[in-house]
């Protein structure tokens, strides 16, 4: 039922104001930014790169990633092998740093590696296209208001605000717009780090996998740097 709830809202359409408290679009996106950002407004211009513990059933590996306007990076490194997964404006590459070698991909996983980009993805919340407000739902233990849009792939994607401080509280993910492949994605542990909130932990329900991200390490980078 739930998972049909979300294809609607969709195929039907979203209204742009939340009865419920009165607020319309531009209030929760504002108060959104204001929460993320505070009233300097500059962080989105730059860069982010983060480094982070991930446990996966039994497995454990680290994660490094960078994000700016022109690439992204996605690197994994597990006890046996060493993958970096890079998209820029030259195509989609896979780096394995054990077998030097280095693959391009299709322009079809240009879409996970830059989905992998959450502290970046969150920051840029209002860049989904179709950006509407749909009303207030319990997701996990928080009822949330909704922010419903498309990333540039074309795939949707719903942020979960939490009305208590108007940070994110999570998103779901439907890669390909397909309701058997929604993600659920919960921000946790939020600190202030060079003047924005940053969060330090991650959960990523996928499917029957369970994804928890702890971030060790936040930083700003410069805003025309490329990963190449």
């Amino acid at each position: 039922m739930k998972l049909l709830y979300i294809c609607i809202l969709f195929v039907i359409g979203i209204n742009s104001a939340n009865a419920e408290g009165g607020l319309n679009l531009k209030d929760v996106v504002d108060n959104v930014k204001e929460a993320l950002e505070g009233r300097q407004g500059s962080f989105k211009r730059q860069g982010i790169g983060a480094i982070a513990h991930v446990t996966v059933s039994e497995r454990s590996y680290t994660v490094t990633t960078k994000n700016n306007m022109n690439s992204s990076k996605f690197e994994r490194i597990y006890p046996e092998k060493h993958i970096t997964l890079k998209s820029t404006s030259a195509g989609v590459f896979q780096e394995d740093h054990l077998a030097n070698t280095r693959d391009e991909l299709s322009s079809q996983m240009a879409e996970f590696v830059e989905e992998q980009q959450f502290h970046w993805k969150v920051f840029h919340f209002d860049d989904l296209e179709n950006l509407k407000l749909a009303e207030k739902t319990l997701f996990h233990d928080c009822f949330c208001h909704q922010l419903v849009g498309k990333n540039k792939h074309g795939s949707p994607v719903i942020y979960m605000i939490d009305p208590e401080n108007w940070l994110p509280y999570g998103q779901i993910f439907m890669p390909g717009g397909d309701p058997e492949n929604k993600i659920d994605i919960l921000y946790m542990d939020w600190e202030t780090k060079r003047h924005f909130n940053g969060f330090r932990q991650l959960v990523i329900y996928d499917r029957d996998l369970v994804f928890n991200y702890r971030f060790g390490e936040m930083t700003t980078l410069g805003s025309d740097e490329r990963y190449n």
